[in-house]
């Protein structure tokens, strides 16, 4: 299973790898470049000043998505 592994770098992915003969199941930490969980953008808010967000691209499902940066602007 891969789910988004930061609140920072839209290229950071975690892994769960589960064993199929009595081990435990594992995280591990991958930086794929070429595959972002979302995109790092510039907005603006209903009065006009500027935020960085973090937009979460269509499909994925990010567990700490309140703490994204932008989260909750409009």
């Amino acid at each position: 299973m891969r789910i988004p592994g930061s609140t920072e770098d839209v290229t950071l992915w975690e892994d769960t790898f589960a064993c199929t003969h009595g081990c435990n199941e594992y995280i591990e930490k991958v930086t794929l470049p070429e595959a972002p969980w979302g995109v790092r953008e510039q907005a603006a808010d209903r009065r006009g000043v500027r935020y960085e967000r973090i937009r979460l691209f269509p499909g994925i499902v990010h567990g700490q998505e309140e703490l994204l940066p932008g989260f909750g602007e409009r």
